[in-house]
This record gives structure tokens, sequence and C-alpha cells, in this order.
């Protein structure tokens, strides 16, 4: 009976390194890779302009800036214009205006450019999500010096009110300057512009 209770113990104790085995051999190890591509946040920036060799009054030159959507995700846009006159040799110049102040150059925006921008501070903001592959529409066209801008000969108004020396104006020869500065950002973060 101690044999027959002796081979029981030892086919019990086979029995169970057996399931065990069995067990341990059919478990199996899933490993799940998860990858997530983010969006792209892409976008270039262009310019039509061509600068006059002699830029007089009552002349108009064309000039635009073309912002487009190269990403996968959806940005904001906006424009700054910065306006300045240099004279010949480099100086800084006030900007033109006439007797009543008003400016003798003039950025000549397109005519709907308020359904797609809106003036925010110093900035053009576009008012809606410009989608991937979009390009904005323009904001302005061209810009033109007024016919009244008298580069040289009697008194040139200024905008702090002092006039240039007749007949010798610091204006002759002078360049003025339209510098645009675009920025975009994804259109979720635009209020990080506030």
């Amino acid at each position: 009976m101690k044999n027959k209770k002796t081979l029981i113990a030892i086919i019990a104790a086979v029995a169970v390194l057996a399931i065990g085995a069995t067990i341990a051999y059919n478990m199996d190890s899933m490993t799940f890779d998860n990858v997530f591509k983010v969006s792209t946040y892409e976008s270039e920036s262009s310019e039509t302009f061509v600068s006059p060799p002699d830029w007089k009054p009552c002349d108009t030159t064309p000039k635009t800036i073309s912002v487009k959507n190269t990403g996968t995700t959806d940005i904001a846009v906006r424009i700054k214009l910065n306006q300045y006159w240099k004279s010949s040799t480099g100086d800084d110049l006030a900007l033109l205006v006439d007797e009543s102040n008003n400016p003798l150059t003039t950025i000549n925006f397109v005519s709907d450019y308020a359904d797609y921008w809106e003036k925010s501070g110093d900035w053009y903001v576009y008012k809606t999500a410009l989608a991937p592959n979009a390009t904005a529409h323009d904001l302005f066209e061209s810009v033109t010096l007024k016919c009244e801008a008298n580069l040289a000969g009697d008194p040139v108004y200024s905008n702090n009110g002092l006039t240039g020396e007749s007949g010798t104006s610091a204006y002759s020869g002078a360049k003025f300057h339209v510098d645009g500065t675009v920025q975009t950002i994804q259109y979720d973060a635009r209020s990080e512009w506030n």
C-alpha cells in the first residue's frame, strides 16, 4: 500500500509538472506597435515685385505677397507691412505726407481684401483657416507714389510737420521700402498671437 501511495504521489507530481509545462509551452506574447504620425506644419511665402529703376510721382508698381499651406494641417496667416524711406546716402527719412498729413505713397489693396483679411493692430490677419494645399487670397496688388508727391524742388512735407529745403530735397534719389513680414502658425494655436 505504501508503494501504491508513493506511486500515486509520483504520478500526481508528474501530472502537475506535465500540465505546468504544457501551459508554459502554450503561452504566447504579443506586442502591438501603435504608430501615430503627426500632421506636417509647413507653408511657403513668395513675392511678386520688380524694383523700378526710376520711380516717379504717378507711378504704380505691382507688388504682391503670396502664402501657401504646403503642410497637412490647417494654418493661420498674418502679414505686417512696414513702410519707410531711406535717403540716397542711407539715412532714415520721414514718410512723405501732404499738407493735410495724408501719405503720398499708397499701398493698393485688392478690392475684396476685407472679405478675407482683417486688421488687428499692425497685422492683417487671414479670417479663416488656410487648408492644406490652399493659397491665401491676395491682400494687396501694387504700390503708388501719388502724383502730388514732390521729390525735388519746392518744400517736401513730412509726417512730423517739417519740410525739406526748397530746391534740394532729401528725397531726390531716395528709396521707398515696403517690407512684408509673413507669419503662420497652426490654426488651433492662433490664440498665441494675442
